[in-house]
């Protein structure tokens, strides 16, 4: 059985989504299973997920994947390289998965290697410091250096998914990883994820079965968590927020300024962002300052990986991974590790942007992972 990897947040997850798991597996032979990271109640966009976890699991199985695994809080609210290369560790780490699949404008493989093995040198490292350090995005200081080593255009590093398939690359290769990476190419038949949570109705962009688990479950409401943020911010120490990840150039100072003058989250995100701080990184700091998540969390390989849904396939993937890695079924188990502790806290503030009758506290330690039946 060859056993696939994929990242992912399937916020929500749509056709898009089932297509790359279904041709991932056609690639890669009609046994193959899929075995996907997932990022837990909040997102890399830096904003609270649109369904709870374990339900955007749930539909994750009934609609291909095999297993899926929780990528923890403070790697999902990170940059794109960290994003990355938490995600290609966890897969790694279980020491059974053949091939890593994902999206890709350009779908050409051998350019993606190519760009992924330039900005690994020590002049693109230099390069790209240059470039943030005047003020420049990280997409941006990435494509400049990549174009400035290589002395010629590199059109894929504008594209969002091409960019992460890059990340992805480096991080298998930093590794030194046997996983092989697995572009697949993008269908323009699939609107994107963020779309779909604009619409009044995204039922006719889901898979049946992820149309029925999504219509019987809430939808988080970010607004439920202005009040709670903003206080969270207006009481934090000037050292408390320079604590924070990716914070060690004046981002938590202005923070703390646009927080005292704002009213809500998208006043105080507008405030904040600059040409250097792009609303994103901003977004991200700040629920990483409402949840707790210091400096320093998200640069560790992942201690564990958690499941949140699985069906026999993803039993058997289980019984081939190394068994000097840790995989927690039972949420229990986890108490062990801080990480977990961060995780339980950031359920605990996630479920305030759900109903009323779905806000009480401890979820993290009572919700076991969804088991498709046979």
């Amino acid at each position: 059985m060859t056993i696939i990897g994929i990242a992912a947040e399937y916020n929500p997850f749509h056709k898009g989504h089932e297509y790359h798991i279904r041709r991932a597996k056609e690639l890669c032979g009609g046994d193959a299973a899929a075995v996907c990271v997932m990022s837990g109640n909040f997102v890399q966009r830096g904003e609270a997920a649109a369904y709870e976890k374990h339900v955007r699991a749930k539909a994750a199985v009934e609609c291909g994947a095999d297993l899926v695994l929780e990528l923890p809080v403070p790697y999902a609210l990170s940059s794109a390289e960290r994003f990355a290369s938490a995600s290609a560790a966890i897969l790694d780490s279980l020491g059974c998965v053949d091939a890593m699949a994902f999206g890709s404008e350009s779908g050409d493989a051998a350019l993606l290697d190519e760009t992924a093995e330039l900005l690994l040198t020590g002049a693109a490292d230099a390069e790209i410091k240059g470039k943030l350090a005047e003020g420049m995005s990280y997409a941006a200081a990435v494509q400049r250096a990549a174009e400035s080593i290589s002395g010629k255009a590199l059109p894929l590093l504008r594209e969002r998914n091409d960019i992460l398939a890059v990340e992805y690359i480096k991080a298998l290769k930093r590794l030194g990883s046997d996983i092989r990476p697995l572009p697949i190419k993008r269908s323009g038949a699939f609107p994107a994820a963020s779309e779909l949570r604009k619409a009044e109705d995204m039922t006719p962009a889901l898979p049946l079965k992820a149309a029925e688990i999504f219509r019987a479950e809430p939808r988080s409401d970010m607004r439920l968590l202005e009040s709670a943020v903003l206080a969270r911010l207006r009481s934090m120490t000037a050292e408390e927020l320079a604590e924070l990840p990716d914070a060690e150039d004046g981002m938590g100072d202005r923070i703390a300024k646009a927080a005292r003058s704002a009213t809500g989250l998208d006043s105080l995100y507008a405030a904040a962002a600059a040409k250097r701080y792009p609303q994103a990184r901003i977004r991200r700091a700040v629920m990483c300052a409402f949840i707790g998540i210091k400096a320093g969390e998200n640069t560790k390989r992942p201690p564990y990986a958690r499941v949140l849904a699985m069906n026999g396939r993803g039993r058997q993937v289980l019984k081939s991974a190394d068994e000097s890695f840790a995989v927690i079924t039972k949420p229990s188990s986890g108490k062990a590790y801080p990480l977990m502790l961060t995780e339980a806290r950031a359920t605990d503030l996630y479920v305030l942007s759900l109903p009323e009758d779905r806000r009480f506290g401890g979820q993290e330690w009572t919700t076991s992972p969804y088991v498709s039946s046979p």
